[in-house]
């Protein structure tokens, strides 16, 4: 695999994009055999490196009779096209520079009139071999002849690919379907040039869930958007195999990068337009943060979690422990990790008014034994054993919870709901023996924002309701 830094459209390419490129690459897992940062026997990779060598392949179909000069103006181009347009015609060009004499064109040129160069397109149709598609053919009529060389001397993309492709002895070119109608030129510039042509597969266009070409409407579109939100590599890696191919059998989704590698084939790739399901990526991502090791889960989250102001910028050990513990009890229940503080709110953020006025917390609140649930509750927790720091583990807490069963005759959700929204503002949530040490826990650690003992919580959850009642 070549890595080859593609930036003869000056205007376009900035070293920061390249630096963004190598990045991604790297992250994905994605490695390369030749390129600009590790070298290779066909360098420069860099094709704004690589310009004398362009001009003098251009020069030579030029000497050759393959290529012409072109005199052409924009505005003479311009008016071309219109005139195409007006009359319902193929906006190729005019050819009215192919007839020009070979030395009087080079007289003018020499004389300073600026000149591009262009490939003569062969009279006849071109015809390659796809190995998605099977065998394309394109009339030469709807070919027009590619200028290669600008006037400026910058040479062109199709012309450029071409060059480097068959110099760094690249036998299969595997592209995007958008790329189609660049390969007859192409096709016709490795004929022209003498060269072996490549074997060629173009990948189905990839569109959102509109059936339109994907872009930034339908969400994230750059791997740097992904590995931001926090998508793990392997389930983009994953998902992207999956659009447009798939394994024998068809039904198989998980895959690790060493199976796809075994199991890959172009020949089972559709020409069809392969759909976007970003739900289906975060499905694949869900899997892989629930399989991934907990210290690496616990490295990504935590800056997430620093810029919400709720980590230090360097936590000591103990509060690393600590909160190992909360991404292992919320990870498993998100799709990307940009989502972990959001589902911890209830630990790092609790606020008692919100919890009374939140979603259907009124309704339970209101129901016939809630109050009893809460005032027993409330009394057993800030009872003096259970009020000593740390003191109310996960155990004491079951004790509790029965005797509050036993008292207020209340069971299942008229049971569970109101304490839960006593203690984290929501009815719904993790698991109390998992929850409860952590609260505990995290009272006693000094972090940006102080987390409540459930002590704490329960006395200010009673005054705000009891504030509300009155």
């Amino acid at each position: 695999m070549v890595l080859r830094i593609e930036d003869t459209d000056v205007e376009r390419s900035e070293v920061r994009f390249e630096q963004q490129l190598l990045d991604d690459l790297r992250w994905l897992g994605i490695d390369w055999d030749e390129g600009p940062d590790v070298g290779g026997p066909y360098q420069p990779y860099r094709q704004s490196e690589r310009l004398e060598l362009y001009r003098e392949h251009a020069e030579r179909l030029l000497a050759e009779g393959k290529a012409y000069l072109c005199f052409c103006s924009d505005e003479d181009l311009q008016a071309d096209r219109e005139r195409a347009i007006a009359e319902q015609l193929s906006q190729t060009y005019s050819g009215r520079c192919r007839a020009l004499d070979g030395e009087a064109a080079r007289g003018k040129r020499a004389g300073g009139e600026p000149a591009a160069i262009r490939l003569k397109i062969p009279e006849h149709p071109i015809r390659f071999h796809d190995i998605v598609r099977g065998t394309v053919e394109f009339p030469n009529e709807v070919v027009s002849d590619p200028i290669i060389l600008r006037s400026s001397g910058m040479p062109v993309y199709n012309y450029v690919v071409v060059i480097d492709d068959a110099l760094m002895e690249i036998t299969r070119v595997i592209r995007g379907d958008d790329h189609l109608s660049n390969t007859p030129k192409q096709v016709a510039l490795y004929e022209a040039l003498g060269w072996r042509v490549p074997e060629f597969a173009h990948l189905s266009t990839i569109l959102g869930a509109d059936r339109s070409r994907l872009s930034k409407r339908h969400g994230a579109t750059s791997i740097a958007n992904f590995r931001d939100s926090g998508v793990l590599p392997e389930a983009l890696v994953n998902y992207l195999a999956l659009l447009g191919w798939a394994p024998p059998g068809g039904t198989r989704e998980i895959f690790s990068r060493e199976e796809l590698v075994k199991e890959f084939d172009l020949t089972r790739v559709t020409p069809s337009a392969a759909i976007f399901d970003v739900e289906k990526l975060y499905w694949l991502n869900r899997h892989y943060v629930k399989q991934s090791p907990a210290g690496r889960i616990f490295e990504l989250a935590l800056p997430y979690f620093q810029r919400a102001g709720w980590m230090p910028d360097s936590p000591d050990a103990e509060a690393q422990a600590w909160f190992a513990k909360v991404v292992q009890l919320f990870a498993p229940s998100v799709d990307r990790l940009e989502q972990l503080p959001h589902r911890a709110q209830a630990v790092f953020h609790y606020d008692p008014e919100h919890a009374l006025v939140h979603d259907e917390n009124p309704e339970v609140l209101q129901a016939s034994k809630s109050a009893a649930v809460l005032e027993c509750f409330a009394q057993a927790v800030c009872s003096s054993e259970a009020a000593r720091p740390g003191g109310l583990g996960a155990e004491q807490f079951k004790f509790i919870m029965n005797r509050v069963k036993e008292e207020s005759g209340a069971k299942g959700k008229d049971l569970f709901h109101p304490v839960r929204i006593m203690l984290t503002g929501s009815h719904s949530g993790p698991e109390f023996d998992k929850l409860i040490p952590i609260l505990e826990e995290g009272s006693q650690l000094s972090l940006p924002r102080h987390v409540e003992s459930v002590k704490e919580r329960v006395e200010a959850f009673l005054g705000a309701w009891r504030k509300q009642v009155t």
